[in-house]
């Protein structure tokens, strides 16, 4: 041949006496290959996802704060396709959203829509559940599929040039390629020829010779394996490790297709009079998957040897870190040792494989170079081909997207499009503050078409405040700035201003499908916000009672389940949540961990209701499931912590619950809890505190909060520090020690609402209402007399009406009771919105007197009553009760919405109920009577002796036999008999009380709906008054 002559021969043939040394088994490679897939596969898998679904949840929370995450508000209409309609182009024809659960996925190639099917109603299956479990198989399938396609080059090749002879064909190359190396301009990148390398291991240095042979066999394909298994594991991202995967893969591709179109004949399958030898078959190393029928053994062009070890090799300068000025997030700097560990290897192993492909007569120094150039056109090319991609498909992962906008961005920097896309893909993988900076180096035009986008990424960063000015600012009607404008009220605790943006957005049609279904919970959990600010007034009747809605989705059921709680409504809300919670088990389009996030804050709530209901065992059952290390959200596992505390009964020692109290992690500015949580939360760590006897720090602490707030203020934490700062100050001291301590208080601060309400508390304990009443008076005396309307709101607040209210009935002072009512009623009425239960009480208390103005003032009472809400049967029976005698034909009509009087009395034996009498209280024994008769008890008692009573004691109508009237020692006037003459009589006897003084308790409403019982006096107060001295006529 022609080449022949211009190549230098050695003289003599090659020789090697080695034997075989340390021989390894042929089962050996397998067995290697398959251990690091298969512990690449365990180590790498999906820890807390189970394959099987478990049929009840793992785990729950007690929540002794019935909110854990408050009331569920949802974020669904943020989502990628609403975001993405944003970006999408404006001349589309196919909408982004349709109306089928799995729509098939849409993707446009060379002008070709391409439609496949969406993967994601598989979800559930079992073989995707092992790939969600096993994430790594997919790797492992795809290593075996390159496998294979290697394979199959040899098949291709030989059928290409099966004419000319593939054998020669590849020997003519690999002589070219020697030819090349030797005698082109480029002869200088090579001094040292591949004979003269193999010859200096084979003479002398043969041990080392035999290690490289070694190697030849074991690096190339477990090592390499091996390699992806390792930094599938440690990469910074997946991001990143993709990058190294595709390309490889590229590098794969592009050296396959040169192995069927280019067959290069190795040197050592070169003729021997050109100096090489086959030293790995010689030695017996080869290995095992090198070998068989389809090996393709003429694919020394290029070198995948080389290409994977340059591949790794770059990949370790880029973990070193060394060269990045930015780390990935997450990602930290590597320490010195592991920083030049990095840059060693990267160095180290391609120079180790290249001298090992050289050494055994594998691969030319040409073949490591086209290798090199391979791998580096298969990464440029994997950016091209991303940003080919963009422009020309639809890609629904948002890692995807994201390389291929920033791919583009490289080429064109102020593209609008790929701009656009970046800040929306960072937003799907929630990487808000980084959608920030896109924002901000994309200049004022991004800034003005991306204002849905801003204001989101704003809100989720928790800047409020500059959400809600972006939002004013654009003026616009569209409805996801509006929805936005939503949230930001809802975190910022603007519950007023959330209700009535949703309450505009019900009112038109919504034009995405499920939106109406998101309207309806997050309207239900701005309501139940507003029931535990204490504004449940601002509520609108019509949607406190549960409906058929509120039952058609677990989200719906458990916020309609939080309102009732936030109300009273215990057996209600039980029954709510437990429909929730059946509701979201029995869903097919939540995970087993959607689930159990869901479940979550439902089976707190079931917990807390058992708990205020008395079922404490079903209570104790949920939180024995309850583990608060795996509860996912931080915020729910500060409440979970504290609920634990507060339910538990077995630690009495102050000090330890202290310590796990303290415990607790703190919360990011984003994390932090609503109001009326972070309160309850500092309400219990004073209560600790107190517990461990740091009544000085408490009280220091506490007294500085309480000096910047307003005096007085109706705030529920501010008055229930004053309690706290009351406890502290007393230091433990019951009775009237700790009142006196109190009473200096008061002193300093008279207006303290928190602190008036606590003495009062002490005085009613001790049975000593009229210094409670005295001081209540003063305190609502010094308000009347203040022109500040917000003292006057604090005079009148319906729950101090009630405790004055209240502190009267104790003493038996009625004419008080109604003023106090007059007075509150006739402020409150004035008001856009009054309590209801406080002019409810006002309209009962007119109704008991006489006074025909009265019962005039009653009926315009529950007339505004009934404006509120028209179907209330408590001031529709207001109404009835006040117009009866005076204007009949007003209410004739309302009659049949009360209940009926047979109703009413079903199941009442009203004989039985006259011949029982009135009740009466056995009078207790006397304290004197001690333990005299103790023996006597035992024993039956003599029937005493008749004693004869002379005539004259008689009564003068006295008959032996007859019975005489039990009534007859009261005045005429008071026997049941008595029947007055006249107007003036008949009106005193309506007032009057028949029979004598008869004790009853009635119930007074409080605010919240709670109710307290207090026993009635016996009217006129003490004894007679006429009650003539001895002595005197």
């Amino acid at each position: 041949m022609g080449l022949e002559a211009n190549i230098t021969v050695p003289i003599g043939e090659p020789e090697w006496n080695s034997e075989a040394a340390w021989k390894l088994p042929g089962w050996f490679e397998p067995i290697v290959v398959a251990s690091i897939l298969v512990g690449a596969m365990f180590f790498t898998r999906r820890r807390g996802y189970r394959i099987f679904r478990s049929r009840g949840p793992q785990s729950g929370i007690l929540n002794e704060d019935p909110d854990s995450n408050s009331a569920r508000s949802s974020d669904d209409l943020l989502s990628r396709e609403n975001l993405y309609d944003a970006a999408a182009d404006d001349d589309s024809e196919e909408p982004i959203l349709t109306g089928e659960k799995y729509p098939p996925k849409k993707r446009r190639c060379c002008g070709t829509d391409l439609y496949t099917p969406n993967t994601s109603q598989f979800a559930n299956h079992f073989h995707s559940k092992i790939m969600q479990k096993f994430p790594f198989l997919m790797e492992m399938f795809y290593w075996i599929i390159t496998y294979a396609f290697y394979r199959s080059t040899n098949i291709l090749s030989q059928a290409i040039f099966s004419k000319t002879g593939i054998w020669d064909v590849a020997q003519d190359h690999g002589l070219a390629v020697l030819e090349f190396e030797q005698f082109s301009w480029l002869s200088f990148l090579w001094p040292v020829r591949e004979q003269d390398v193999q010859q200096w291991f084979m003479h002398g240095h043969q041990t080392f010779l035999t290690i490289l042979n070694r190697s030849y066999a074991l690096i190339h394909i477990p090592g390499t394996v091996g390699f992806i298994a390792w930094y599938y594991y440690v990469a910074p991202s997946h991001h990143t490790f993709a990058i190294v995967r595709r390309t490889m893969t590229l590098t794969n591709l592009l050296a396959f297709c040169i192995f069927i179109f280019y067959p290069c004949m190795p040197p050592r399958l070169l003729p021997q009079e050109y100096g090489f030898l086959d030293s790995v078959r010689h030695d017996d190393a080869q290995s095992v998957w090198m070998s068989g029928k389809y090996v393709n053994s003429l694919a020394a062009m290029p070198s995948m040897h080389f290409g994977y070890s340059f591949c790794i090799g770059c990949t370790m300068f880029y973990q070193s870190g060394i060269f990045r000025k930015r780390l990935e997030p997450g990602e930290t700097r590597k320490s010195r040792f592991w920083t030049l560990f990095y840059i060693l290897f990267g160095i180290g192993y391609p120079a180790w494989i290249l001298v090992t492909i050289v050494a055994t007569a594998n691969h030319y120094y040409l073949d490591a170079c086209v290798a090199t150039v391979v791998a580096l056109t298969a990464f440029f090319c994997n950016l091209a081909i991303l940003s080919s991609l963009l422009r020309s498909t639809t890609i629904s992962d948002h890692e995807e997207i994201l390389k291929a906008s920033n791919a583009v961005l490289k080429s064109s920097k102020n593209d609008p499009k790929a701009l656009h896309t970046r800040v929306v893909a960072l937003l799907n993988l929630d990487r808000f503050d980084d959608a920030l900076r896109a924002l901000d180096d994309g200049g004022d035009k991004l800034d003005q078409e991306c204002v849905l986008e801003k204001a989101y990424a704003l809100y989720k960063t928790g800047k409020l405040t500059e959400a809600e000015e972006l939002v004013h600012r654009s003026g616009s009607d569209d409805r996801g700035l509006k929805h936005v404008a939503a949230q930001v009220a809802y975190r910022a605790e603007k519950f007023e201003d959330a209700a009535r943006i949703y309450k505009e957005l019900s009112s038109q049609k919504a034009p995405i499908e499920g939106e109406e279904n998101d309207l309806r919970i997050n309207s239900a959990a701005v309501d139940a916000q507003l029931e535990w600010q204490g504004n449940g007034n601002k509520v609108e009747p019509s949607r406190k009672k549960p409906t058929r809605e509120d039952s058609e989705a677990f989200e719906t059921a458990y916020n309609a389940g939080c309102g009732c709680i936030a109300r009273g409504e215990l057996t209600v809300a039980a029954i709510l949540l437990k429909m929730a919670r059946d509701l979201c088990e029995a869903s097919d389009e939540l995970s087993d961990e959607d689930k159990k996030a869901e479940i979550l804050p439902i089976m707190v709530q079931q917990a807390f209701v058992f708990t205020k209901m008395g079922r404490l065992e079903e209570a104790e059952t949920i939180q024995k499931m309850i583990n608060v290390a795996e509860v996912p959200e931080l915020p729910s596992r500060v409440i979970a912590q504290n609920n634990e505390l507060a339910a538990s009964t077995k630690n009495d020692n102050p000090y330890l619950t202290q310590r796990v109290f303290d415990s607790m992690p703190e919360l990011k500015h984003t994390e932090r809890h609503f109001e009326h949580q972070a309160s309850i939360l500092q309400r219990n760590h004073y209560v600790i505190d107190l517990q461990a006897q740091k009544f000085s720090g408490v009280a220091y602490s506490t007294s500085s909060i309480i000096s910047k707030s307003p005096s007085p203020t109706l705030s529920p934490f501010v008055n229930s520090l004053s309690v706290l700062n009351a406890a502290a100050h007393t230091r433990g001291e019951p009775g009237k020690i700790g009142l006196k301590q109190i009473l200096l208080l008061l002193e300093k601060r008279p207006n303290d609402v928190g602190l008036i309400l606590t003495i009062i508390q002490l005085y009613v304990l001790t049975n000593n209402p009229g210094p409670a009443i005295n001081l209540l008076e003063s305190f609502f005396k010094r308000l009347e007399e203040s022109s500040s309307p917000s003292d006057l709101d604090v005079r009148f607040a319906p729950g101090l009406v009630a405790v004055m209210v209240s502190l009267y009935k104790l003493s038996g002072r009625k004419d008080p009771i109604k003023i106090e009512l007059e007075k509150a009623a006739s402020y409150w009425r004035r008001k856009s919105k009054p309590a209801p239960s406080l002019l409810s009480a006002a309209g009962f208390s007119l109704l008991s007197s006489s006074n025909p103005e009265d019962f005039k003032a009653a009926g315009e009472i529950f007339s505004s009553l009934r404006e509120q809400d028209g179907s209330d049967r408590v001031a529709i029976a207001g109404m009835v009760a006040s117009y009866a005698t005076t204007d009949f034909p007003k209410i004739s009509s309302d009659l049949e919405k009360l209940p009926s009087v047979d109703r009413l009395i079903v199941g009442i034996d009203a004989e039985a109920l006259e011949e029982a009498g009135i009740a009466s209280i056995a009078p207790q024994p006397s304290a004197s009577a001690g333990k005299k008769r103790s023996a006597i008890d035992t024993e039956k008692e003599k029937p005493a002796k008749k004693r004869h009573t002379r005539k004259s004691k008689l009564p003068k109508d006295y008959e032996e036999g007859k019975k005489m009237d039990p009534e007859r020692w009261l005045p005429l006037r008071d026997r049941s008999s008595y029947r007055p003459k006249g107007k003036k009589g008949k009106k005193k006897a309506a007032d009057a009380t028949q029979g004598g003084v008869v004790k009853e308790e009635e119930s007074l409403e409080l605010v919240g709906g709670s109710a307290i019982k207090v026993e009635k006096a016996p009217p006129g107060g003490g004894g007679p008054k006429n009650k003539k001295k001895k002595g005197k006529k």
